[in-house]
């Protein structure tokens, strides 16, 4: 008991802090190296690194958040059924065209059942960010990018030191919008979204999180981590499962070798555009 209450305030603790942020030119040496193969390999110019420790990673997911989480699925069970028909194509020896296309189909359709749709959340005044890749491109199927208010920024989680590097190129200063859309993929960990969160421009004050898939421990940390920043933050998913495994990434409740989702990028990368929003 006494060491379950020691837990508790240690958790407290970390979760009171924000990752270390550095721009590229700053960067401890340590991170620009573990970013270079990155760099070579993608042609990813950073303009910014963030750190999320495994201390913080941890204590994060496991921060008490009240209101914020929106769920398809607790209103529309037919979205397990299209996460379901995700993972099994996710977990296939090998995908033909044919299976990537209805992966990023079952995808579009949870997608097209959240409580709060792309095209509703990102019409009128609202800064929109579909990072790169799979975000960039769910959100162009979803008609959620609108010409001059919509970034693309390239974003690369990277193991560090039992952690979690983020590399992200270099986004605006400021911005006339104090409501930012986010569409992503799926979140594991959450650190990608709260290193987006963390670069965003100023003038930013409102963050709302459209993704397909989510694990309860990123949609606290993403939350918690708003609160930190002091960013109005909803996080608006079809489906949340899967759980963390020491690498950070998500996995079944009830088989660690199976994947939730895998990789989306590479699973929906060519594909053309998915249909009417």
């Amino acid at each position: 008991m006494a060491e379950d209450m020691i837990d508790t305030v240690a958790d407290h603790l970390v979760a009171e802090r924000l990752a270390e942020h550095h721009t590229a030119q700053d960067a401890p040496w340590a991170w620009l190296a573990a970013a270079e193969p990155y760099r070579l390999r993608f042609g990813h110019e950073f303009a910014t690194f963030t750190h999320f420790t495994p201390g913080l990673l941890a204590a994060l997911a496991r921060h008490p958040v009240t209101g914020g989480l929106l769920v398809a699925a607790d209103d529309d069970p037919s979205a397990v059924d299209d996460l379901a028909e995700a993972t099994a194509i996710a977990n296939l020896p090998e995908l033909t065209l044919a299976d990537r296309t209805s992966y990023r189909d079952a995808l579009l359709r949870l997608y097209r059942k959240l409580p709060l749709r792309a095209r509703d959340v990102t019409g009128g005044e609202v800064l929109c960010v579909g990072p790169e890749r799979e975000g960039r491109q769910l959100a162009e199927d979803l008609g959620a990018l609108p010409r001059g208010r919509s970034l693309t920024p390239s974003a690369k989680r990277i193991s560090l030191d039992g952690g979690i590097l983020v590399g992200m190129s270099a986004l605006p200063g400021e911005t006339p919008y104090r409501h930012c859309a986010i569409i992503d993929g799926v979140v594991a960990s959450g650190a990608t979204v709260m290193a987006l969160m963390q670069a965003l421009p100023r003038g930013v004050e409102r963050v709302t999180l459209l993704t397909a898939q989510s694990t309860a421990a990123g949609a606290r940390s993403i939350l918690r981590y708003g609160e930190l920043l002091g960013l109005r933050t909803q996080v608006v998913v079809g489906v949340v499962s899967g759980v963390l495994d020491s690498s950070f990434y998500a996995h079944d409740e009830h088989d660690p070798d199976r994947l939730v989702l895998g990789d989306v990028g590479d699973t929906i990368s060519g594909l053309s555009a998915g249909g009417t929003p």
